[in-house]
């Protein structure tokens, strides 16, 4: 399964760690997002930085709307399948960053009505941030 990672908090007073740990992930500035390979790595550095981002496992279809919706495209690419690429990044058989026509990361809006909990909690203790099992609703009021 692929992973979906957004970044719901910003820059301040962010440790030099954690702020370099996004940056591998892409997470550059508030509200950017971005699918990953369910992997041991990649599941210690969110943990590492389970207070800055959220995350859940997520499926193709998802994938597909996400890339229809925010999906940037770089220079003048030819028509892309977008079914097959969604599996294929659900499935782990290719990761978001080796396809070279969109861009790794997706610019997300704040969500529409705001968020329901606090960002500066844990999703275990009414927050939002760490493995959040809403968090495909949320992205949903932000495309």
């Amino acid at each position: 399964m692929a992973i979906l990672v957004l970044r719901i908090r910003g820059n301040i007073n962010t440790p030099y760690w954690a702020e370099r740990t996004m940056q591998l992930l892409h997470l550059k500035k508030r509200y950017n997002a971005t699918i990953v390979k369910e992997d041991p790595s990649i599941l210690g550095m969110l943990y590492k930085i389970k207070h800055y981002v959220a995350w859940q496992k997520i499926d193709s279809d998802t994938i597909k709307e996400i890339i229809e919706k925010r999906g940037k495209r770089i220079g003048n690419s030819e028509e892309l399948r977008l079914d097959e690429i969604a599996m294929k990044i659900a499935n782990n058989d290719i990761k978001l960053s080796s396809i070279k026509s969109i861009r790794p990361w997706f610019a997300l809006n704040p969500p529409r009505g705001g968020f329901k909990r606090s960002t500066k909690r844990m999703y275990t203790q009414k927050g939002v941030t760490g493995e959040n099992a809403e968090l495909i609703k949320l992205v949903r009021r932000m495309l």
